[in-house]
């Protein structure tokens, strides 16, 4: 059963910062947060991606739209990403005109499947 906060669960291939761990949770009304904070250097458009391992407890169809926000200094920006499409490993989420600074990126839990996966995020510059 997915649990009903966010959980640590070590997983084999996971880039979770602290011992290969992935943090999950189920469906919810989006009020429960997994936050990636990450210092940008430069002004400029960048590629989001997302980390996904491969989880053997959790079939695709469960993960469904994930509800994602990117926090700037400049404001938030809502992303929808089909997490049912992605592949194991990194999957592109999109681009995004930054500032320099902190930028955040916020995991909801809220979902139109039964499952949200955070893993890893990583940045990098476009242009």
């Amino acid at each position: 059963m997915e649990p009903n906060q966010w959980s640590v669960r070590p997983v084999p291939g996971a880039w979770g910062k602290y011992r290969h761990t992935i943090a999950y949770i189920r469906a919810g009304d989006g009020s429960s947060k997994a936050i990636f904070p990450v210092k940008i250097p430069g002004s400029d458009l960048w590629t989001l991606e997302v980390h996904v391992p491969q989880l053997d407890f959790v079939e695709n169809n469960y993960r469904g739209n994930w509800e994602l926000e990117i926090v700037t200094a400049n404001g938030r920006s809502a992303v929808t990403y089909n997490a049912n499409q992605n592949n194991i490993g990194w999957n592109v989420v999109g681009e995004f005109e930054l500032p320099a600074g902190e930028v955040l990126v916020e995991f909801s839990n809220k979902t139109d499947g039964r499952l949200v996966i955070a893993d890893a995020v990583a940045w990098s510059r476009k242009n």
